[in-house]
């Protein structure tokens, strides 16, 4: 995500003056991996891929560790239990972000990524895995 800002001098799906949380499914995974989508080629007209990795296993129907990718169409990453990471991005660029863990605190950061962790609860944050 940081390297997109540097040749973009934005994020990707900024469309507002908002932060902005999503998952790392379509369209954000999608435009970072620079594939053949028509919203990937409209954010990423370069079609630069910006995130690489591991393709995804499917472990008891579910894909999990990795990234589900599809050329032409929408892309996906997976965390270890089989779902994908929150991303809170500073789109409105004052370098802060309200803390998802404990709402109303700000964070100097400009992109958190977080898993629900093993119990698959976002909610829980015992056991989620975050980048701050």
């Amino acid at each position: 995500i940081s390297a997109y800002f540097t040749e973009y001098r934005k994020y990707p799906l900024e469309i507002r003056k908002a932060d902005l949380t999503t998952t790392t499914g379509h369209p954000l995974l999608t435009i970072l991996v620079g594939n053949n989508d028509p919203a990937a080629m409209t954010y990423n007209p370069g079609k630069i891929a910006f995130f690489s990795g591991k393709a995804a296993r499917l472990k008891d129907g579910r894909y999990t560790r990795g990234i589900e990718y599809n050329e032409d169409g929408p892309s996906y990453l997976w965390d270890s239990w089989g779902n994908l990471y929150h991303v809170r991005l500073d789109t409105n660029h004052d370098n802060q972000i309200d803390d998802p863990e404990f709402p109303g605190q700000l964070l100097s950061h400009s992109i958190l990524v977080w898993s629900a962790g093993p119990d698959g609860n976002f909610s829980t944050w015992d056991d989620n895995v975050k980048t701050w």
